[in-house]
């Protein structure tokens, strides 16, 4: 019996690398951000988080609260999180960071969305859910969405 084997049958026999990963503003971080990397960590061998740029905050909420250099140190040292990448959002989607992960690696995605999420509002569905690499995965940290940045923001400035 032969030790040699030939390398394309290794390959097809060998684990597979997978990589959750979620996206969002997080400005501020909350309890619902955290049950989402909780979870959303339990779909692949890492997490890797993009974080929404300054100028997406601008477009979806007039300002941002923190600077995304700010919101970059704080969701990195969160302990689920191996990776923290800055989101390339001019589109106002996660494709870029996608396709970077499939063009720069090997590894399966999946693509982790938070209880506000669906197939019907998930612009990023849409472009790779034909891609046998990446996977959607929905309602993750829970069905419903359990906190909001701009809620506890809208809170802290109407308080007395």
């Amino acid at each position: 019996m032969s030790k040699a084997t030939n390398i394309a049958d290794w390959r097809d026999s060998s684990p597979i690398y997978t990589v959750a990963l979620v996206t969002g503003g997080f400005d501020p971080v909350h309890s619902g951000h955290v049950a989402l990397m909780r979870e959303a960590k339990e779909f692949g061998d890492e997490l890797w988080v993009g974080v929404n740029s300054d100028s997406w905050l601008s477009r979806k909420k007039g300002k941002p609260f923190m600077c995304l250099e700010e919101r970059m140190v704080v969701v990195s040292s969160i302990r689920y999180v191996s990776k923290a990448l800055d989101l390339f959002d001019k589109d106002d989607t996660a494709n870029h960071l996608i396709q970077f992960v499939l063009d720069t690696t090997n590894y399966n995605i999946v693509f982790a969305n938070g209880g506000d999420r669906a197939k019907g509002n998930t612009p990023e569905y849409m472009t790779y859910h034909k891609n046998p690499r990446v996977e959607f995965a929905w309602g993750v940290g829970g069905s419903e969405k359990m906190n909001s940045s701009s809620k506890i923001l809208d809170d802290w400035k109407n308080s007395p």
